[in-house]
């Protein structure tokens, strides 16, 4: 992520943050030890700042959440904890914080970097962040991915679904094709003998899906008789009056090839998100 140098004093401050306010918690309550297990509250933080990453950046920060990580509420303290028990103590001992979800401060965090980016001197004050109670944004000389995998390196990975957006194409039987093609060809449909590239170029065009589905997908499933055939990227499409052809490279092998349609229904054209891991044999 182009900011995550300078994004990471505002995830790093909410995790101490939110750890202090554990730690308050047993102390208003008279506990001598610890009552909460440590891999809860590190993968809470955690899930709360994969809200807020871009797709592209999640799949190496999902690989070390912890399986038994917890949830935070909405409102001033954990759900197990109620405020009116316990918020009084709190606030005595300085902790009147409202757990909010990271989501506005993360967008003003890099707004103002991309303002300071297009400033005339390239400075711009500081993002005012008191209201919501964080430590400060200071400089910690610490190797902090050897500190960070000292933490994780018991910790049993939590297994996040693979969710895949996917457009669903349906072939029926092979046939001739019609003599004005629009992709040149001579015959549609499926059979049992072509070659994968020939498979594709039956399968990729001419399809009155939405331009807008192609682009919002990562894959095309083609199904014959309920099963899928050939899975294929996504690069573009090409448009041929009132319908378009995906342009795309058909993928050797896929997991999902052969196993029945994930996006079953009735219109031979499809669009949505399944988990592929669900997906029968």
């Amino acid at each position: 992520m182009e900011w995550w140098d300078q994004a990471f004093p505002l995830f790093e401050a909410y995790f101490v943050r939110m750890i202090s306010l554990y730690i308050a918690i047993d102390s208003v309550q008279g506990r001598r030890a610890l009552s909460w297990p440590q891999s809860t509250v590190l993968g809470a933080c955690m899930l709360r700042i994969l809200e807020v990453l871009p797709q592209s950046c999640k799949v190496e920060m999902q690989s070390v959440v912890p399986a038994d990580s917890g949830h935070f509420g909405r409102v001033t303290l954990p759900k197990v904890h109620p405020p009116f028990e316990l918020g009084w103590a709190l606030k005595n001992a300085g902790f009147d914080i409202c757990d909010e979800a990271l989501n506005d401060d993360f967008d003003r965090r890099v707004l103002f970097l991309e303002q300071q980016r297009f400033s005339p001197t390239g400075e711009q004050s500081p993002v005012d962040y008191s209201h919501r109670h964080y430590p400060a944004f200071s400089h910690v000389p610490i190797d902090r991915e050897k500190a960070a995998m000292a933490v994780l390196h018991n910790f049993q990975p939590m297994e996040f679904p693979q969710r895949i957006t996917a457009v669903r194409v349906t072939l029926g039987e092979s046939a001739v094709a019609d003599v004005d093609d629009p992709l040149g060809r001579l015959q549609v449909g499926y059979a049992p003998d072509l070659s994968l590239e020939e498979l594709w170029e039956r399968a990729r065009g001419v399809w009155k899906l939405r331009a807008d589905h192609v682009a919002a997908s990562s894959i095309v499933l083609v199904v014959f008789d309920r099963r899928i055939v050939l899975v294929a990227s996504i690069s573009g499409v090409s448009f041929h009056r009132d319908a378009l052809a995906i342009v795309g490279t058909p993928l050797l092998g896929h997991p999902l090839i052969g196993r029945p349609d994930p996006l079953h229904t009735p219109n031979p054209l499809a669009h949505g998100a399944f988990d592929q891991g669900k997906v029968s044999r």
